[in-house]
């Protein structure tokens, strides 16, 4: 099964307007604010004109509605990206808040002084603050998977991080960079190619 980005676009109201005349909205800020498709804009309309109230702290219809629906929420996105458990999902307004929230509950417990933090060259400013706060902090030690001008990790250098680091949960990369626009590879050039 291919991706259709045509059949994609369609489900987002906003993709359909035009930045100028024959020139389609392209929208790469999402790390900022995530454009809705139709279908959450139409769930988000019910809510509001039929639920809308505090969950988890009330006991009239409205109330048990809300967090009837924000719990069965919780339910699917653990099925769908299979979490054991439903209360491993925590909803946290954007990316920038679910990093601080990594970084200042777990990172606080479980790192030390001398632990090792690997991040890349091309990670968004948002993942960077909160670990050079904790290295000024904790005394953990912060190294940089560095990037060719194309954005690819130079994965010979990657290798020695990987060798260097005390155990995989210390470990955190950025899937795209919202700075640079650039995905983390799933291929590599010849200066980046893997040894086998």
């Amino acid at each position: 099964m291919s991706l259709n980005i045509n059949d994609i676009r369609k489900d987002f109201p906003i993709l359909q307007r035009e930045t100028s005349k024959g020139v389609p909205l392209v929208y790469l800020d999402s790390t900022a604010t995530s454009q809705k498709p139709l279908a959450v804009i139409e769930a988000m309309d019910r809510y509001y004109r039929r639920s809308n109230a505090n969950i988890h702290r009330g006991v009239h219809t409205l109330a048990e509605e809300a967090t009837a629906m924000y719990e069965g929420a919780r339910e699917k996105i653990a099925k769908f990206i299979n979490a054991a458990s439903a209360r491993q999902i925590i909803y946290t307004r954007n990316t920038t808040e679910s990093i601080n929230l990594v970084a200042y509950s777990w990172a606080r417990a479980n790192l030390k002084s001398g632990d090792l933090v690997i991040l890349t060259e091309m990670e968004h400013h948002s993942n960077l603050v909160p670990w050079h706060m904790l290295q000024a902090e904790r005394g953990i030690e912060l190294d940089f998977i560095p990037v060719t001008d194309s954005g690819y990790w130079i994965w010979t250098r990657t290798r020695r991080f990987l060798r260097a680091a005390r155990s995989w949960s210390r470990l955190r990369t950025c899937p795209t960079s919202s700075a640079r626009s650039t995905p983390r590879p799933r291929s590599f050039d010849s200066r980046t190619k893997p040894a086998r």
